[in-house]
């Protein structure tokens, strides 16, 4: 992530290998007819060539780069995901009685019960211990609102 002179920091996507588009080796001549139309919606490209012929790699030869760019990936959405929690759970306390899905992911897939929240910190009872988790942390996807106490008597 560069930084401007203001220290702010900006995120810039970039593909790992950014010069190149990998596609299936049975849409070479498709590609071929493309770059021999004089227009077409595609940016310029060319097929690179190697002894003569279009280089093939095979899947898993390109396996490595695909983990790392999910990774990349996972690694953006979660900064946007927590992002966006900062700026709109901040001061907003969590009702007593929400179930809470915990957010980190070493808590994945275990929920708790809010016992008390101040919008800073949210206390959860989550199987028989009580803790305290900074409210920013939550998503309104991970919130379960408490049934209604209102209701109609029979």
């Amino acid at each position: 992530m560069p930084r401007s002179k203001d220290k702010e920091r900006r995120e810039i996507e970039t593909p790992i290998i950014p010069t190149f588009v990998f596609a299936e080796a049975d849409q070479k001549d498709a590609l071929r007819g493309l770059i021999a139309q004089p227009l077409h919606q595609h940016p310029i490209f060319s097929l690179m060539t190697f002894r003569g012929g279009v280089p093939e790699i095979k899947d898993s030869e390109v396996h490595g780069l695909r983990i790392e760019e999910r990774r990349m990936q996972a690694a953006a959405d979660e900064r946007a995901r927590r992002a966006r929690v900062r700026t709109h759970a901040r001061g907003k306390a969590v009702p007593i009685g929400t179930t809470i899905g915990l957010p980190t992911a070493a808590f994945a897939g275990v929920s708790g019960v809010v016992e008390e929240s101040d919008g800073r910190f949210t206390v959860a009872l989550v199987g028989n211990m009580r803790l305290k988790i900074a409210t920013i942390l939550f998503d309104d996807d991970g919130l379960k609102q408490p049934p209604s106490q209102a209701g109609a008597a029979a």
